[in-house]
């Protein structure tokens, strides 16, 4: 639980920097290098909603090779989900490779504590790593647990990573489970471009500030070539169901803040 418990401490100080007490030139440099005004606690807090509403409560009737499944498909989410932002720079080009490496520690330390113990009750929701590996330390020898350890760290390794395109490796398309699921994580990361009109304004106003240091037309005009390059896809969402739901009202806003953003106005910032 200590480990556990400090690896959370720390996610939700990461989170939490949202630069208001850096923005009259106060602080340390990295502080204001890290600022947050998206990529808070309420962003994991939305996704996490989404995976519940995802992944019902196991059945206490489902088959128990059924339920394994779903317990690390869950736990997959959720540690995708806590770490995939977890070092954010707005400056930085290699944030989730650097997130992920965090979480191979986070991983290592967890691991060790399962060696030494099978508790797994707590409030904790890191836990269900620590709760994953001991299920599986107490179904099969130690060298088929290191092996299904490592596949469940390399698992979400990849949905971290994979936050940098958006889609998914290569090597994925052989296993249609892992695949479904990750699609599910990044459509969920994505979910608030499917937003109402005005909070996603609040969003794309949001991220305007964790840019602040980009000039004016620079912003502008990136920004809006890579709203475009969503807008050339066939479909955003590759879930159907997130799809069916979200699919119009976030092209509907990406097509809004382009025409804003061709004229140099930022939603929220510039609009009376």
């Amino acid at each position: 639980d200590d480990v556990c418990n400090k690896w959370f401490n720390d996610i939700v100080k990461r989170h939490s920097n949202n630069g208001t007490e850096i923005q009259g030139g106060e602080g340390d440099e990295e502080e204001k290098k890290e600022a947050r005004f998206y990529h808070t606690l309420v962003h994991l807090e939305e996704m996490l909603g989404y995976i519940d509403i995802f992944l019902n409560p196991i059945q206490d009737d489902t088959k128990q090779q059924q339920q394994q499944q779903q317990k690390e498909d869950r736990a997959v989410l959720i540690l995708s989900t806590f770490f995939h932002d977890v070092v954010y720079n707005a400056k930085s080009s290699t944030n989730e490779e650097d997130s992920a490496v965090l979480f191979r520690q986070f991983a290592n330390d967890v691991l060790l504590l399962s060696a030494s113990s099978s508790s797994s009750s707590s409030s904790n929701p890191l836990k269900c790593m620590h709760s994953t590996a001991s299920t599986k330390s107490n179904a099969t020898t130690t060298t088929t647990t290191t092996t299904t350890a490592n596949e469940l760290v390399n698992r979400i390794e990849t949905y971290i990573i994979a936050t940098k395109t958006h889609s998914a490796p290569s090597n994925y398309n052989n296993n249609k489970h892992y695949k479904y699921y990750l699609h599910l994580f990044l459509d969920i990361d994505m979910s608030v471009l499917g937003k109402t009109s005005l909070a996603y304004d609040a969003y794309a106003y949001a991220i305007r500030q964790e840019y602040a240091f980009v000039p004016h037309d620079v912003y502008c005009t990136k920004r809006a070539d890579i709203l475009k390059s969503f807008l050339q896809r066939d479909y955003i969402f590759d879930n159907v169901v997130m799809r069916g739901v979200l699919e119009g009202q976030c092209r509907d806003n990406l097509k809004r803040e382009i025409v804003f953003l061709r004229k140099g106005v930022i939603p929220c910032m510039d609009i009376k």
